[in-house]
């Protein structure tokens, strides 16, 4: 029989490898992702998105290159205002 919580505890987990890939992408050097022999861990150059599935999820073909693009397009885009200190829509 599970814990009640045990789904809770598996979430924590998978969201602490997932910040610590997010810091490795930002260039962070003390994460725990294997070095190879050439040096530290590398990844590729100019990484925007990172989608996460569970192992159970089924996407149709293309569904993340849209939802990608659905992101990236420029209606989507914000920024931060300094003095609001919040986020903010581009047109505003």
């Amino acid at each position: 029989m599970r814990p009640r919580n045990a789904g809770v505890a598996i979430l924590a987990q998978d969201r602490g490898k997932i910040h610590e890939l997010n810091r490795l992408l930002r260039g962070a050097t003390d994460t725990s992702f294997v070095a190879t022999a050439s040096g530290p861990a590398r990844t590729p150059p100019h990484v925007r998105y990172v989608v996460v599935v569970d192992s159970d999820t089924r996407l149709p073909r293309g569904v993340v290159r849209r939802l990608v693009g659905k992101m990236a397009h420029p209606l989507n885009r914000h920024s931060l205002d300094i003095t609001a200190q919040r986020v903010v829509d581009v047109a505003s």
